[in-house]
Formats: structure tokens, sequence, C-alpha cells
């Protein structure tokens, strides 16, 4: 398998964030296979400060084969 993946981070801070966003989407391609299955797979995951110290997360998961 030939396998890559791409992000774009927009989070205030990598550990513990308060806000913005991650984007990720990775690829595996078979280089030589019989079924010739190629696996997708995306994630999105999101952050926004409320009051009091609380943070609002949500997250997606996408995969397809």
């Amino acid at each position: 398998y030939f396998s890559y993946g791409l992000s774009l981070n927009k989070l205030n801070q990598n550990y513990q964030p308060t806000d913005g966003y991650r984007s990720s989407f990775y690829q595996s391609i078979p280089l030589y296979s019989e079924d010739l299955s190629i696996e997708n797979r995306y994630v999105f995951s999101k952050y926004h400060s409320l009051p009091n110290d609380m943070v609002l997360s949500y997250s997606f998961f996408g995969y397809s084969m």
C-alpha cells in the first residue's frame, strides 16, 4: 500500500485546545492487490470556548473502502 495524509491545523494550541479546528484526510492505495480497494478517512474536530472556562468540542469521522 501507498499511504499519505493531509492535515490542516488551526487550533490555538495542540494540547487541550480551546478554540479552532483540525481537518485531516488520509488515503491508502494498493500498489499490488487482487481486490484493488482504496481506503479513505476524513476527521474533523472543532473547539469553541464557552463562559466559565468550559470548552465545547465536536468531531466527525468518515471512512470508506
